[in-house]
């Protein structure tokens, strides 16, 4: 089953589609419900009672971690399903290419991938096209489900990527690496910022940057070095273009709604 076919509250999705976001490979993150909530643009008390929502679906695993002395500290939140995704993931890639093909230069790089996220975006808009058929607008071959419904408002509501995020996400990958973020130069941090508009886009950027990266790398690419691979990535289908469309589809159906409640009144009318 996938996430699409779960049934979550708006606001539990969002929060999923957050804590995989901050999610390391193990599927582990340590957000504050403050900093969920002001990711969510909902209050602290409508956050916690989502975390429940998600436990019972068995997506995400709590632990309250302690310090020494005995007091609670920070909530360890475990996405269930990441680690083995990221596994898949690294396995698909490794036989989609041959030995003899390996790519030694980024030009050959191919991020071919889904996350999570795209999946199920590309499944809503695939369900709205089938809604669609081939109908005049803003007419509807079949009715979209309240699921379709409830799911596309939850993705489009989601808040954007913003600049300190993309950097965030860059500065961790360094320190993966063993390399500090804090020598990223400044130019390096301010094109980074300006040069994603989603998730998406961040993530097929450091998996470009993980195949080239080289173990005695002391240092973090310099701005130079950064465009040349962002500029060698193919172009993607970014998850903001895949959110506008949902959008429009969106307003196609309170058109479609809004024509049937006045034909509605005007029979009544009639009669």
């Amino acid at each position: 089953m996938s996430v699409f076919e779960l049934d979550l509250t708006p606001g539990a999705f969002r929060t999923l589609a957050e804590l995989c976001r901050m999610a390391n490979r193990e599927g582990q993150c340590w957000p504050s419900l403050a900093q969920l909530g002001d990711r969510l643009g909902r209050s602290c008390a409508a956050v916690s009672g989502y975390i429940p929502e998600l436990s019972e679906e068995g997506l995400i695993e709590t632990e309250t971690q302690k310090m020494a002395n005995g007091y609670n500290y920070r909530l360890r939140y475990r996405v269930v399903f990441w680690a083995a995704w990221r596994k898949q993931l690294s396995q698909n890639t490794e036989r989609s290419v041959k030995p003899t093909e390996r790519p030694l230069r980024t030009q050959n790089y191919n991020h071919r991938n889904q996350s999570p996220a795209k999946a199920v975006m590309d499944d809503l808009v695939l369900a709205w096209k089938r809604c669609v058929g081939r109908v005049p607008y803003p007419a509807f071959d079949t009715w979209p489900t309240d699921d379709l419904l409830k799911n596309s408002r939850a993705v489009e509501a989601q808040p954007q990527i913003i600049s300190a995020d993309i950097i965030q996400s860059f500065t961790e990958f360094l320190e993966e690496k063993g390399v500090s973020g804090a020598a990223l130069s400044p130019a390096a941090r301010q094109w980074l910022g300006a040069s994603f508009s989603d998730s998406e886009q961040v993530s097929a950027f450091l998996g470009a940057l993980e195949k080239i990266w080289r173990p005695h790398w002391a240092n973090p690419p310099s701005l130079l070095q950064l465009k040349r691979l962002a500029k060698s990535l193919p172009p993607q289908n970014s998850a903001a273009a895949r959110a506008k469309r949902l959008a429009s589809y969106l307003k196609r159906w309170e058109a479609h709604s809004q024509s049937l409640f006045l034909a509605s009144g005007r029979a009544k009318v009639a009669e």
